[in-house]
C-alpha cells in the first residue's frame, strides 16, 4: 500500500480494511504494538526515575524528542535494520539542537 494514511470516503470516515492493512504492515515491520509500547514505556519510565529533576529543565521540544526517540528505540529493538528508525532518531536530535541554538 503506498498511502501513508488511510483514505477517507465521502462521509469522512476511513475504510476499516485500509486501517487494518496499515496496522498489519507496521506489525510485520516492527513487531507487535503491545511489545513496542511496553518497551517504549519502560524506556520512558527509566528516564523519569533516574533523574526527574532534570526533566523540569527541559523544553517541550526536548521532552517530546526524548519520547519519540524512545518509541523509535523500541521499534529498533524489534527491527534493527530498518533505516528509517535510525534516521528519525537523528532528526529528532537535530530538532533539539536547533531549538537550543535558537
Amino acid at each position: 500500500m503506498s498511502a501513508e494514511y488511510p483514505r477517507e470516503d465521502e462521509s469522512g470516515s476511513c475504510h476499516r480494511s485500509e486501517i487494518e492493512e496499515i496496522l498489519e504492515e507496521r506489525g510485520e515491520e516492527y513487531g507487535q504494538f503491545s511489545e513496542i509500547a511496553r518497551t517504549a514505556q519502560t524506556l520512558k519510565s527509566v528516564m523519569l526515575e533516574d533523574n526527574p529533576h532534570n526533566l523540569g529543565d527541559m523544553t517541550d521540544v526536548m521532552r517530546e524528542a526524548l519520547d519519540l526517540i524512545c518509541s523509535k528505540l523500541a521499534r529498533i529493538r524489534n527491527n534493527p535494520n530498518h533505516l528509517d528508525s535510525w534516521v528519525d532518531i537523528g532528526g529528532y536530535a537535530q530538532l533539539v539542537v536547533k531549538s537550543i541554538r535558537g
